[in-house]
């Protein structure tokens, strides 16, 4: 796309018709898709307001949200696969290149010499990284960065409940506090995404250990083919949280 700076301040300004916060505000209330129609004035009385067709799980057709998944569960419409149908078959080429016409299961990156297969799971304190800092969801908590290790891991190590630890790969390392549980097997860590960088010595989150962030599954973004295709939003390049192997020993340092 072409811009001409000179009319910077213009675009930027709608041509001089955001003059305050207030009216930033507005505008992304007015063009932001996932909230529905609602004036700064009204939002800023009530406070909090609840979208439309919010009651329940699937929101409705009047939801700002709203899905094609409602008509077909209610209304009884076909999904919008060849088959109408889940479709888990997927004869397009780039499938078949990969081994993936049928879902299958595909083991894990394995690091010679790191035996611990680390998973990770959905912060149930925060959404990604929002709250995750908040003094009270914290107290319900450890209180700071944790990590769930099986005890009997934790014994030939040395580690004890609350010790601090340093996991890592060939990759890198970050330190957190070790969180005794039997609900975890042997030569597993587990631990619970969104805590944010800041909240790590040296700043340094599990992202250290993380081996597959850039590596992007082609048949993610494979198009041409009654439902798939690429679209903005529906794919983007992230982490697959439990493809990978580490290790971890008792952190001593300061």
């Amino acid at each position: 796309i072409t811009r001409d700076y000179k009319n910077f301040l213009d675009d930027y300004t709608s041509k001089g018709s955001i003059k305050s916060v207030k009216d930033v505000i507005q505008f992304l209330l007015d063009n932001s898709s996932g909230i529905q129609s609602v004036s700064f004035d009204e939002l800023a009385e009530k406070g909090f307001l609840r979208n439309k067709g919010s009651e329940t799980t699937v929101h409705s057709k009047e939801s700002p949200y709203y899905s094609d998944i409602w008509e077909s569960v209610h209304e009884k419409r076909g999904y919008k696969t060849l088959t109408h149908r889940q479709q888990f078959y997927i004869d397009h080429e780039w499938f078949f290149e990969f081994d993936e016409v049928l879902p299958k299961h595909k083991d894990a990156l394995v690091n010679e010499g790191y035996p611990m297969k680390m998973i990770m799971g959905h912060a149930r304190h925060g959404i990604h990284s929002m709250w995750r800092d908040d003094s009270f969801l914290l107290s319900l908590q450890r209180g700071e960065p944790d990590i769930y290790v099986n005890p009997k891991d934790a014994e030939k190590k040395g580690v004890a409940d609350g010790d601090l630890i340093q996991v890592f790969n060939k990759t890198g390392s970050f330190i957190c506090q070790a969180h005794l549980t039997s609900g975890v097997g042997q030569n597993m860590l587990y631990m619970y995404h969104g805590w944010d960088p800041m909240m790590f010595k040296n700043r340094q989150n599990f992202g250290a250990v993380v081996q597959t962030g850039g590596l992007i599954k082609p048949t993610s973004i494979a198009g041409g083919y009654g439902h798939l295709g690429w679209k903005p939003f529906a794919y983007e390049p992230n982490h697959t949280f439990h493809d990978y192997t580490c290790d971890f020993e008792k952190y001593l340092g300061a």
